[in-house]
């Protein structure tokens, strides 16, 4: 019995232990008042489910890494995490990380979360710090942007307009620096006017942009601050970027000694106790001045801007108009109406929270519950109105006037904040933070020690501007530049793109290629020439002149494709140079294979009567030969016509280039043609080999073999050009000069010997047998004759092949052919 009662007391301690680790989760976050934001929901979330949670904090400068460390785990120890929307991708793309989902997709479970009240997350949050591709991945907590904030007592008391324009910015700091008394506070304790963060490996990246991306990004929130949308280079080696690095370090003369030492932490304190006119930070400043003596003379408004702007072709700063800044601002001045180009900068983004797609669903649904807890509207406004959350407004609900005025805000302070929240966040110009893979390392990592050592003069602005442009381009080429480019293109709003610079195939080498083409064509119309010249001679006459100018003209047909091939790839010239090419190889071996035709037709004649198949007989032949390469053709241009194809295979990133291709049935239709020759070239050579015995006038068995050696050994070449290679220029080369020596040897072989023979003055020598030859050797020795003998050779003791060949050279001679 007592065994019995252990036994059980044991099984309820275990199951009390499984209950027990099923209820707990662990979220990982960033320490301080982002730790303390979710600790004090613990407790209440806790009542609510009977889940607990265990907060484990990290430097804002370690959180990404431990994060990401703990995704490649099997077992990640984290259940979920707090996180910057800039890292999303970082998580989702993470090619290294274990399981079909690094982040858990929320989508479902959001849509069925009636007490989330998902639609009133404003848009924009909704969009870039929680989805990514069109899913969900996390809940909102936070919503960050910055804004500038300046004492409206001091500008009234100097009579000085707030700053809209970085220039403004820059005369107000001048005169105000220039007041002997800067005791601000009236306690005795001199202030300072411009107080920016720009302590290195602080978070000073985020705010050289303030200034930059209004110079920068004028054509809305699409165009980008960061990079070219079409390229992904770094928009840095600009003039704008130059004009904000000089208005950026020209600010260091307006704050404290030490400004280059001071951290976000440093100046909103200074801020807050009154020591600054002006300084920039995300919405935590009217929330932290609340009953503090600055509390109603602290003024906030979205960022300054610029009166000029990069222009089109980013060679120059052009002053601002309706074109140039079509979403800009009019203000009126003394002197005239200005146009100002805002660019508000939704840096950082807020906190979001997200689960960890390896675990169980029990767990993501615990995870999830507990962020949607923290971001539901009873948790989430409370935590926005405290100024010790460090949370700012990112619901509708929240952007609610009377509801700060309710919590003790004075109604000139929350106004300017909800106003300025509302004017950056419905701006079309909007600039949207750096949210690709490895957005850590682009700022962090290269923007912030290169900017830094610009304001402290350790670097010239040319070394910055290089330091900048070489480390990005460092990063993007790493993690794959047309990967990058698409994320960053989605991260604005626009469309993939899968390209940005064409790769041409090298001029130098279509010039030479077209010149060398054009030159083999002048040699087609001197042999051309040669020919009608010479077309007396019985070694052409038997050759048939016809059939040898047929042969010429598919060959020019062909060196023409060719040239048509190294001009710039469009639809019509692809179409073009297809047909002029086939056509031309159908002419040059369907005057071939007709003669051989001819001989072979000829010489099969047993009964050696001699058949008169004149050139007008056999041209049928050679046009049934072209006439099924233009059927080919037809088929071919109807059903898959060869355009100018854009293409990305094989070249680097962001690179692209025009060839010509028939993307869908191409490789069939040009195997079709490859073989329709190849059986024309077989048929012929076997033609050739059944007349291999005729006479040397007529025998052409050894040239056509050497001509389907020669063009197999081309296509075969063309075919794995065309499959193989991918780079635009060695594929042209290569298919280009083969097709070439196809062409021109093929030429070569049927030209050439009988070229040598009329050269050697022996054209009319080539029309007696060897076997009329042998013939008559024989019948000499038979009759006792000496070779100087007269006596000749009766014609019934003839050899009857060397009969035929006489036959077949009285047909030839009496020009019946």
């Amino acid at each position: 019995m007592p065994r019995v009662v252990l036994f059980t007391v044991l099984l309820l301690m275990l199951g009390t232990v499984v209950v027990s680790a099923q209820k707990r989760i662990t979220i990982a976050t960033k320490e301080d008042n982002t730790a303390y934001a979710l600790t004090k929901h613990v407790e209440g979330f806790k009542e609510k489910t009977g889940i607990e949670v265990q907060v484990v904090a990290f430097p804002f400068g370690r959180l990404n890494s431990e994060i990401k460390n703990d995704l490649l785990l099997n077992s990640p120890q984290f259940d979920g995490f707090m996180f910057a929307p800039a890292w999303i991708t970082d998580y989702v793309l993470c090619d290294a990380c274990p399981g079909p989902n690094v982040l858990a997709p929320l989508t479902d479970l959001v849509k069925a979360d009636k007490p989330l009240d998902w639609f009133d997350v404003a848009t924009f949050f909704r969009a870039f710090s929680s989805s990514y591709n069109s899913e969900i991945y996390a809940i909102p907590l936070d919503g960050d942007i910055h804004y500038f904030y300046y004492r409206k007592d001091v500008l009234e008391a100097n009579n000085l307009e707030v700053p809209r324009t970085w220039e403004e910015y820059l005369h107000a700091c001048e005169v105000l620096a220039a007041l002997p008394d800067k005791d601000w506070n009236n306690d005795g304790e001199q202030g300072f006017v411009s107080c920016i963060p720009k302590k290195n490996g602080d978070l000073g990246y985020w705010f050289v942009y303030d200034v930059a991306g209004a110079y920068i990004q004028s054509q809305g929130t699409k165009a980008g601050a960061f990079f070219d949308i079409d390229t992904m280079e770094p928009l840095v080696d600009n003039p704008a970027f130059r004009k904000a690095l000089e208005l950026y370090k020209a600010t260091n003369e307006f704050g404290p000694v030490n400004e280059l030492e001071l951290g976000l932490g440093d100046t909103r304190t200074m801020m807050l106790e009154g020591r600054c006119v002006f300084s920039l930070d995300w919405g935590d400043i009217p929330v932290l001045a609340k009953d503090t003596p600055v509390e109603d003379v602290i003024g906030t408004s979205i960022m300054p801007g610029t009166t000029e702007v990069l222009s089109a072709d980013r060679q120059s700063l052009v002053p601002c108009t309706v074109d140039t800044c079509p979403h800009a601002v009019k203000y009126s001045r003394p002197d005239g109406d200005i146009l100002v180009n805002h660019a508000p900068y939704a840096a950082f983004g807020g906190w979001s929270g997200a689960v960890s797609g390896q675990k169980s669903s029990e767990v993501i649904q615990m995870v999830y519950d507990f962020f949607s807890y923290v971001s539901q509207p009873s948790q989430s406004i409370p935590d926005v109105l405290a100024g010790d959350s460090g949370f700012q407004m990112y619901r509708y609900s929240q952007v609610n006037e009377q509801l700060w005025l309710d919590a003790g805000f004075s109604a000139e302070t929350i106004v300017e904040l909800i106003d300025a929240t509302q004017t950056t966040l419905a701006s079309a110009n909007l600039m949207i933070d750096l949210r690709v893979p490895g957005a850590p390392d682009y700022q962090g990592g290269v923007l912030d020690p290169a900017v830094f050592s610009w304001l402290d003069s350790s670097s010239t602005m040319e070394e910055v501007i290089a330091d900048i442009r070489d480390g990005w381009n460092s990063i993007t080429d790493s993690l794959g530049r047309r990967t990058q480019l698409q994320i960053y293109r989605q991260s604005i709003g626009l469309p993939p793109k899968d390209f940005s610079e064409e790769v041409e195939v090298s001029e130098g080498a279509r010039i030479a290629l077209a010149l060398v083409a054009g030159l083999l064509i002048l040699g087609c119309l001197a042999l051309a020439v040669f020919v009608l010249v010479k077309r007396s001679l019985r070694v052409w006459h038997y050759a048939s002149p016809v059939f040898l100018f047929g042969s010429l003209l598919g060959a020019v047909l062909g060196y023409v494709a060719l040239i048509l091939y190294s001009v710039d790839a469009s639809t019509g010239t692809c179409t073009t140079a297809l047909w002029l090419l086939v056509i031309g190889m159908a002419l040059l071996l369907g005057n071939v294979f007709a003669k051989t035709f001819r001989t072979w037709r000829l010489f099969s004649n047993k009964r050696l009567q001699g058949l008169r198949l004149r050139d007008i007989d056999i041209l049928p032949i050679a046009l049934v030969v072209v006439g099924l390469a233009a059927v080919i053709l037809i088929v071919w241009t109807v059903m898959d016509a060869p355009t100018a194809t854009l293409t990305t295979a094989g070249l680097g990133d962001l690179e692209y280039a025009y060839i010509c291709d028939s993307p869908d049935d191409g490789l069939a239709f040009f195997i079709t043609t490859v073989c329709y020759f190849g059986v024309l070239l077989l048929v012929a050579c076997l033609l050739g080999f059944k007349t291999r015995k005729a006479g040397e006038a007529f025998n052409e068995s050894k040239t056509l073999s050497l001509v389907v050696y020669n063009l197999t050994q081309v296509l075969i070449i063309v075919l794995v050009a065309v499959l193989a290679i991918d780079d635009p220029t060695g594929r042209y080369v290569l298919v280009t000069i083969a097709l070439m020596f196809g062409i021109t040897v093929t030429v070569g072989l049927l030209f050439l010997p009988k070229v040598w023979i009329t050269i050697k003055g022996r054209g009319d020598e080539v029309a007696v047998s060897r076997f009329a030859k042998a013939t008559a050797h024989k019948n000499r020795t038979r009759s006792g004759t000496t070779p100087g003998s007269t006596t000749s050779t009766p014609s019934n003791n003839l050899d009857p092949r060397a009969e035929l060949n006489t036959v077949v050279t009285q047909i030839f001679d009496s020009s019946e052919v």
